[in-house]
């Protein structure tokens, strides 16, 4: 219950006595308004918030997660990626260029043993023949080894040294004759500054061979054969060959006789070293025979070789000849041959004041060549006579050659 103060207008009526100065009392009643505060008892409900804690038990179903470890082994595939060390090679530099050299008594070169860059410059050079060091003559049966000591190419990385070998063959791939070489060892860095090492060698030789040369008359060597020859007893001699060696057209060999024992002889086919079939004419056979224990056997002969020619071409023709200039085209030359043949054949073309305007190479057994009309420097040749000329040698060795005439006209 709250006790509350209000104002409540209420009508009184109060009798005034007024006096007028008129001797006339008279009785007027006046209602005045008057307010007049009451205090006035009123029940007000009035709802008031409060906070009440009040501790009530309420059954409530809760469902609480609780981990439960449960030891239960599962197969299971981890891939697990694990850095491993590696090594990394650290680049090499190889600045210098190292050339190694075989040089003969008159300067000239047999052979480039090695030609490559190099990781140092050389301070000293290591030789071995046979198990001896530094030696001063190797045989032929023997190699000498080159060591370089702290030298490495990219191919002996890590292995402090490199090595190379020479087993007395020169650049032809022949073997070097006895006598005296020196082996140049060179290193040459990026400013051009050079180190040299130089070594002479004694190559002796301890084989045993036969060897023919054939000179033709000018003295000039044409054909030089050699074979091994591994028993042998007595002197060379030439008594049992003929003063004429006849080479047949359809071939053949000559035997060159130099001892009396069976096996000794060379065959020469009459060829040159350009397997060649050498032209008729005046020769010097020559054989030497050298031992193992140093001895050489020598003897020569002259003779006269006749060659009977092989003539295998039969016909050269041309088609179109004449040929008509802008008619568009080109002439082909074309052979017959009295037998199937193989071989290079070559045709040469001269004007009328011998100069070579075009060469064309072909193969002999494909019976024909085209020339296009246009001359060695790619310009038409201009109208006028044409000398073919048609040189073919075949798989024996053997030449032939034949010539026509061409011509270039203008139109009619």
């Amino acid at each position: 219950m709250t006790s509350t103060p209000t104002a409540t207008s209420t009508r009184t009526a109060t009798p005034t006595f007024t006096d007028t100065n008129e001797n006339t009392a008279t009785w007027t009643p006046t209602i005045t308004r008057t307010v007049t505060p009451t205090w006035t008892y009123t029940l007000t409900r009035t709802f008031t918030v409060t906070s009440t804690l009040t501790r009530t038990a309420t059954p409530t179903s809760t469902w609480t997660n609780t981990p439960t470890m449960t030891n239960t082994p599962t197969p299971t595939s981890t891939l697990t990626i694990t850095p491993s060390p590696s090594e990394t090679p650290t680049p090499v530099n190889y600045p210098y260029l190292l050339t190694i050299t075989i040089y003969n008594e008159a300067g000239e070169i047999v052979r480039v043993i090695a030609s490559e860059p190099v990781s140092a410059p050389i301070t000293e050079v290591e030789y071995y023949a046979a198990g001896e060091a530094n030696p001063e003559v190797i045989t032929g049966d023997s190699e000498l080894e080159i060591r370089l000591p702290r030298v490495e190419t990219p191919s002996t990385y890590g292995t402090g040294s490199t090595t190379y070998y020479w087993n007395g063959i020169n650049a032809q791939s022949q073997e070097v004759g006895t006598g005296v070489y020196y082996i140049k060892v060179e290193t040459l860095d990026q400013y051009g500054h050079t180190t040299t090492v130089i070594k002479d060698i004694t190559v002796a030789r301890a084989d045993e061979y036969v060897e023919l040369n054939i000179y033709n008359s000018a003295g000039e060597i044409v054909r030089s054969i050699r074979k091994e020859k591994t028993v042998y007893t007595g002197s060379v001699s030439l008594n049992s060959l003929g003063d004429r060696i006849i080479f047949l057209k359809e071939g053949g060999e000559a035997t060159i006789k130099y001892g009396n024992n069976i096996g000794d002889y060379i065959m020469w086919d009459g060829k040159n070293q350009d397997g060649e079939i050498v032209s008729s004419g005046i020769y010097e056979v020559q054989v030497i025979l050298k031992t193992k224990t140093g001895i050489v056997s020598e003897a020569s002969k002259t003779v006269t070789v006749l060659r009977e020619g092989k003539i295998y071409i039969k016909e050269v023709r041309a088609i179109p000849n004449p040929y008509v200039a802008g008619s568009g085209g080109k002439i082909r030359i074309e052979w017959e041959l009295e037998s199937a043949e193989e071989g290079e054949v070559e045709i040469r073309i001269y004007n009328v004041a011998g100069e070579l305007i075009r060469r064309i190479e072909g193969k002999l057994s494909a019976g024909s060549i085209e020339w296009d009309l246009k001359t060695e420097k790619k310009h038409y040749a201009s109208r006028g006579i044409y000398i073919a000329v048609m040189e073919a040698k075949n798989a024996e060795g053997y030449k032939d050659r034949k010539i026509i005439k061409l011509a270039i006209t203008s139109y009619k």
